[in-house]
């Protein structure tokens, strides 16, 4: 993505879900700490996720993750049903399933299906002003039921993707999950899946439509983003901890992943929270 394009870097602390409903205009490219889903209830315009424009209309459903940029652009006014859903929220076996799926996570649907998300968000919403243990976790649950209700109705090809309904691809996926800060990981996968490395590559990125080193990388990277943002770890630790052999390495990962360096990413979310 051309970074003369990005016109606005938005950083935002979700220390607990939050919902909202706008009637907005459009909105300038942006990104988040966070994970939002958006509902359209009406409107009509291009929603543009990390370049690529996507029809805006009503009973568009997405998904943002912290490394997507958008940008809303309309024709008409647009209500749209917000949920920001803070990182630590999201368990590692949904937030892979995200990781997997390359290009924007939108979906259109209708009728009883568009009536169900709606009232997802109604019960968040709901909810919104409860922050004792019990109803945290309610939200909880209820926030990845919609995250994974919207995995369930993305286009085929996509779904296809996320499901990971090949049995030794789950395993592959399983292991990866458990395993990615280890050195030379892709040479462990092959060793322990008794398969040669040039087959596994080629296999990985049949099945998921992302390279295994890309996907790796995600992985290392999105961890790395959680801790920044949840634990005042050193840098240095940091980019161990998630698996890089070196911090220059990991430093510039973590930029043309972002588009900031780890420290701003840091600085901002404190920032924000200061500001409360």
């Amino acid at each position: 993505m051309d970074k003369d394009f990005i016109e606005l870097i938005e950083m935002h602390n979700a220390s607990s879900i939050r919902t909202d409903r706008r009637c907005i205009s459009g909105y300038k490219l942006h990104w988040h700490t966070f994970y939002e889903v958006e509902i359209a209830v009406r409107g009509k315009g291009k929603n543009i996720i990390n370049g690529t424009p996507y029809d805006e209309r009503m009973g568009n459903v997405s998904v943002m993750r912290l490394n997507d940029f958008h940008e809303l652009r309309l024709e008409e006014e647009c209500e749209i049903f917000h949920v920001q859903i803070p990182v630590f929220y999201i368990p590692d076996e949904i937030v892979n399933m995200l990781t997997i799926i390359e290009g924007g996570i939108l979906t259109n649907i209708e009728g009883e299906k568009l009536e169900i998300i709606k009232n997802l968000f109604y019960a968040l919403e709901k909810f919104s002003e409860e922050n004792d243990y019990f109803h945290e976790r309610i939200k909880k649950h209820i926030a990845c039921s919609m995250i994974l209700f919207i995995l369930d109705n993305i286009d085929s090809d996509m779904k296809e993707r996320c499901s990971l309904s090949n049995v030794r691809l789950r395993e592959m996926i399983s292991y990866i999950q458990a395993n990615f800060a280890l050195e030379n990981l892709v040479d462990e996968i092959a060793a322990n899946f008794y398969i040669g490395k040039q087959y596994l590559l080629q296999f990985f990125k049949k099945h998921t439509g992302i390279t295994l080193v890309s996907y790796i990388r995600k992985i290392r990277l999105n961890y790395a983003a959680r801790l920044l943002i949840t634990t005042n770890k050193k840098i240095s630790d940091i980019s161990e901890e998630s698996g890089f052999n070196s911090l220059s390495t990991f430093m510039r990962n973590f930029k043309s992943e972002y588009g900031v360096l780890p420290v701003d990413m840091r600085n901002n979310y404190v920032k924000n929270i200061s500001e409360k």
